[in-house]
């Protein structure tokens, strides 16, 4: 939170009615122009952090009774919003809005034939995916798999082809810092993608440091 001293002016909530933060109170703010003015002593919730697989979210102290909104992480469209109750203590929050704007899309798919794999590729890009959407589709890598084997030679390179950009979105999307990728997952990601190659591309991985490196030239996480 910020002390203010008497006199001191800031606007809350992104420009809405100006407060005044007296002596004696204290304005505590996220970060994102969301600011409120909280008397000493009165009963708040603690500034926390909240990592989960739809994003990662600061909530600033607040006042008891509150109920506090958020921009979904993955899609700015929707909202999620966190109660602090009457203890002093942070409900879960609200997230069944806060799917990315292709996780419908990616769980309705039916993996079948080469078409639907392209498709796949289309809706699964690094800006795109989030940690929902990638346990999603390592949900249906035996389906891209089945449609691999049906291919003929004409095919099969674009469904190879197909396949990797699918992996290496997500392998970017779960190497940059700002999103809410855990260790664990990654760990999924790289294990998952890698045992898919390796026994149903039968992509020969032998005597490679990181398959990653290998495959896409990055960095092992």
């Amino acid at each position: 939170g910020i002390n203010a001293e008497y006199g001191d002016r800031y606007q809350p909530n992104m420009g809405q009615t100006e407060c005044l933060v007296c002596e004696g109170e204290t304005g505590a703010g996220d970060g994102e122009g969301n600011t409120q003015c909280i008397q000493r002593g009165a009963k708040t919730c603690e500034s926390t952090k909240y990592h989960s697989s739809i994003g990662n979210y600061d909530f600033i102290e607040t006042l008891t009774g509150q109920v506090v909104t958020k921009e979904c992480f993955y899609n700015r469209e929707q909202t999620l919003t966190r109660q602090c109750n009457t203890d002093g203590e942070w409900e879960e929050p609200e997230t069944s809005r806060c799917n990315s704007k292709v996780t419908e899309k990616v769980e309705q798919l039916d993996i079948k034939d080469t078409e639907s794999v392209t498709t796949l590729e289309e809706l699964v890009t690094e800006e795109s995916v989030g940690v929902k959407d990638c346990n999603i589709i390592i949900e249906k890598f035996d389906n891209i798999a089945d449609v691999f084997d049906e291919q003929n030679s004409t095919t099969v390179d674009t469904v190879t082809e197909s396949s990797l950009n699918i992996m290496n979105s997500m392998v970017n999307a779960a190497s940059k810092e700002s999103v809410s990728f855990t260790q664990d997952m990654k760990n999924k990601i790289v294990l998952s993608t890698e045992e898919f190659l390796k026994t149903r591309l039968k992509f020969d991985l032998s005597g490679t440091e990181n398959y990653t490196r290998y495959i896409w030239g990055g960095e092992p996480f």
